[in-house]
């Protein structure tokens, strides 16, 4: 965002001024802006391998070759335009808890890894496919067993 644009969009608080240092996607037409935005710093890369939507960007390609090449095209375009992508980060504290856990004995050990999972569940594909086996195990009228495909699915997740 602009210098001059920041001062723009402060808002009061009942003990300090704030203004925003990067655009914030609560305000009024800013999606539109963002893709409109995207267009002009991508459009040599749209349709070929990145897709710009409302507040995202994805960038696919058929081969992990490709796609580090393709990667390092769109951020020397984003970059062109003086532009940084802030991405999503996992919490190291949240893993190293899941880290440090044993394998669970009951219920509540498994209530417990599920909800250590699920802030960090963005980063995980398919958990909900690679957990089922555990979660059978919270259903009332299952019998808990921790069998050695909810190990290997714990192991894995560690």
């Amino acid at each position: 965002m602009a210098e001059d644009d920041k001062m723009k969009i402060a808002f009061i608080t009942n003990n300090t001024n704030y203004y925003y240092g990067v655009m914030p996607f609560v305000l009024k037409n800013v999606e539109a802006t963002y893709h409109k935005l995207m267009d002009k710093v991508l459009n040599h890369l749209i349709r070929k391998n990145v897709k710009v939507y409302e507040d995202d960007m994805v960038v696919k390609s058929p081969t992990l070759a490709q796609h580090s090449q393709d990667l390092f095209e769109v951020f020397l375009a984003l970059r062109s335009y003086n532009l940084r992508y802030m991405g999503i980060e996992a919490n190291p504290e949240k893993c190293q808890e899941i880290i440090e856990m044993t394998s669970s004995k009951d219920a509540k050990e498994i209530q417990c890894l599920i909800k250590r999972l699920i802030p960090i569940s963005q980063f995980l594909p398919r958990l909900d496919d690679e957990t089922k086996p555990m979660i059978r195990l919270l259903k009332k009228s299952a019998k808990f067993v921790w069998d050695d495909a909810c190990q290997e699915i714990f192991k894995q997740l560690k």
